[in-house]
């Protein structure tokens, strides 16, 4: 488990940032920055995030879900899945991260199936 993850001040200049369509949507991908594995990687179901990244919030996963939903669709992260585990996963994680100590941390999670369409040039993981 990471102890935590550095959040750039160019988030400050992200479009894609500003376009979540709420201050809710923003909070949570703040919040689950410090929890995402060595390869920016987390459960992506609504009931691990919030008992993990949102605890004392006391949330809906019907929220969870929606914030979720809309950081996928301003492609601040991907969504997919891999054996019946949904898997959240931050663009250009680890490139934006300057202190990732990969073997002092767990194993990451599975990356994305290669069955899933490579994103285009504009679209690659790209956190911000």
């Amino acid at each position: 488990m990471p102890r935590g993850r550095m959040l750039l001040k160019i988030i400050n200049d992200s479009k894609k940032y500003a376009a979540l369509k709420t201050d809710s949507a923003r909070m949570l991908w703040s919040l689950i920055l410090p929890h995402l594995d060595v390869e920016g990687r987390i459960y992506g179901d609504a009931r691990y995030i919030n008992s993990h990244c949102m605890t004392r919030l006391e949330k809906t996963d019907a929220e969870t879900e929606e914030w979720i939903a809309d950081i996928v669709r301003v492609k601040l992260a991907v969504s997919y899945e891999v054996n019946g585990d949904a898997i959240l996963q931050y663009y250009k994680f680890v490139e934006k991260q300057p202190a990732l100590y990969p073997k002092k941390e767990a194993p990451p999670l599975p990356a994305p199936p290669k069955t899933n369409p490579k994103p285009k040039d504009d679209e690659t993981l790209t956190t911000f």
